[in-house]
């Protein structure tokens, strides 16, 4: 099977936590077996151990990694020179499986090439981006109080608006949100999505209480000798 990486970055060019976590689930389902392509924004000087192709999620910069906090930007909803790029890609490679590591980072794109080409997805999150604008699940009405979820747009245009720093919900803020919620839902519910991915038991949980069904890792990483825990997921 050939397997489409798709991450916003990948290890040697950006090395983190994720991009650890992915370079040793590819080094596992290459060693059984699996052939395993990269779609990622950065790509430094050296050569990686997987064959790579660079994708762009904005017009200003390689990731979307400098806009503000919570504020979703057009292009994050409706990149369709994205979507056309990732299709030649996954239609050039003949990938028969996609794995995307935190959508929220790279725009709805990936999926939607997928969807289109009926290739099965498999979506892994990071944090609460499906059901928090936030995407940690607190609620900043009060100091950092556990929130319920997703509330009214309103009290969570609130809550976005004070992590960016300030107390006034900006003209500008709401109608991303809006336009967030309503692909948020569509695109969650994607027939092409196979399986959801969650990095913890109460992630699991929280997704579950507002319908989407997610299954957790034993374990986050556990370095090369506990990469077989998470190929498990395959």
């Amino acid at each position: 099977m050939k397997i489409a990486i798709v991450s916003e970055f990948f290890d040697p060019y950006v090395t983190g936590g994720a991009e650890i976590f992915l370079r040793e689930l590819a080094k596992d389902m290459e060693s059984r077996g699996h052939e395993i392509v990269v779609l990622t924004t950065e790509q430094g000087q050296g050569r990686g151990r997987f064959r790579s192709h660079k994708i762009k999620s904005s017009p200003f910069h390689s990731s979307h990694r400098y806009q503000f906090h919570g504020l979703t930007v057009p292009w994050m909803f409706r990149n369709k020179k994205l979507k056309k790029g990732i299709e030649g890609i996954y239609r050039k490679e003949k990938v028969d499986l996609v794995y995307i590591n935190n959508l929220v980072h790279l725009s709805f794109a990936p999926l939607q090439a997928a969807e289109s080409m009926v290739l099965p997805v498999v979506l892994d999150v990071h944090d609460y981006w499906p059901i928090c604008f936030s995407k940690d699940m607190l609620n900043r009405s009060e100091p950092y109080t556990p929130c319920t979820g997703e509330q009214s747009i309103l009290k969570c245009s609130r809550c976005v608006a004070r992590k960016m720093g300030s107390r006034v919900i900006t003209p500008v803020l709401l109608p991303g949100l809006l336009a967030e919620k309503r692909l948020r839902k569509r695109w969650l519910s994607s027939d092409a999505i196979r399986t959801v991915i969650c990095h913890s038991k109460e992630g699991v949980e929280e997704l579950r209480k507002h319908g989407i069904e997610s299954i957790s890792l034993p374990y986050p990483y556990l370095g090369p000798k506990g990469r077989h825990v998470s190929s498990r997921t395959f």
